[in-house]
């Protein structure tokens, strides 16, 4: 094996080994996140969304504060799990080519929606939780919208790619 093919390899094995080991960084703090008690989680979420509301609003009312308050609660569960599965999606098409992107495209959008409902499932047995098939909703949601963000970047990519080869 030439050098060069060697270099090549190695820096594709650091590089995957970087981002499986982000993603797995990402997941424990979304756990961690996700499992808190309800009187912490409870806590932090009123105290950000009071700050927000008081910078948008000159003197915000309780019922504005909710609104705030229940806006965030819902970008955060679009927002995460948008993420998560972005990160699935991208080392997806890392590690896998041909046939088996496509068997692996699966797995990401089982693992994602798995992931979905056990976040909301296990909040049950914790205290102050309750499980919320809206916030399931949510989470599919942001799942499938990461998905779909990464597939088009990779089909515009591939295009751009196909396009700007043929003109060589």
């Amino acid at each position: 094996m030439n050098t060069s093919k060697f270099f090549h390899y190695f820096v594709r094995f650091l590089f995957g080994t970087v981002v499986l080991s982000i993603l797995a960084i990402f997941v424990l703090f979304l756990m961690k996140v996700s499992f808190q008690p309800g009187t912490v989680s409870g806590a932090e979420t009123n105290m950000i969304s009071t700050f927000m509301a008081e910078r948008i609003l000159d003197a915000p009312t309780a019922d504005q504060i909710a609104v705030v308050n229940r806006l965030l609660r819902y970008a955060a569960h679009l927002g995460l799990f948008f993420v998560l599965s972005f990160m699935l999606t991208y080392v997806c098409f890392f590690l896998f080519h041909g046939f088996l992107r496509f068997l692996g495209m699966g797995g990401v959008v089982f693992v994602a929606c798995f992931l979905s409902y056990y976040t909301e499932y296990k909040k049950q047995f914790i205290d102050g939780r309750h499980f919320d098939m809206a916030d399931v909703r949510l989470n599919i949601i942001g799942c499938l919208a990461g998905i779909a963000c990464m597939l088009f970047s990779y089909v515009v990519n591939s295009f751009l790619y196909k396009k700007n080869r043929h003109y060589e």
